[in-house]
């Protein structure tokens, strides 16, 4: 159903995969930030690594019915980066 609920400490998975002929390093920074307003403003939510594996930790408290856009940007190991943007990337229910 695409949502996630009205509620802080919602950890999100961050990863990458290389293109055919590309295998990433391993990532090195990552970050994520969401907008409950189309990417009008932005909160930054914490990012954190655990066993070589990156989440960021949102907080959708008190914003029940609202879309949210999501922008993370990964860094590997190589010195390459990758910044995606996704519009309604879920509903907070």
């Amino acid at each position: 159903m695409n949502t996630l609920p009205a509620q802080s400490g919602i950890r999100v998975g961050l990863s990458v995969e290389g293109h055919a002929g590309y295998t990433p390093g391993a990532i090195t920074a990552a970050s994520l930030s969401y907008s409950y307003d189309d990417g009008a403003t932005w909160t930054q939510a914490p990012t954190e690594q655990r066993d070589g594996k990156w989440a960021a930790v949102l907080d959708n408290t008190g914003v029940s019915g609202k879309q949210v856009t999501t922008r993370a940007t990964l860094t590997d190991a190589n010195g390459n980066a990758v910044t995606q943007t996704i519009k309604r990337a879920y509903d907070v229910r």
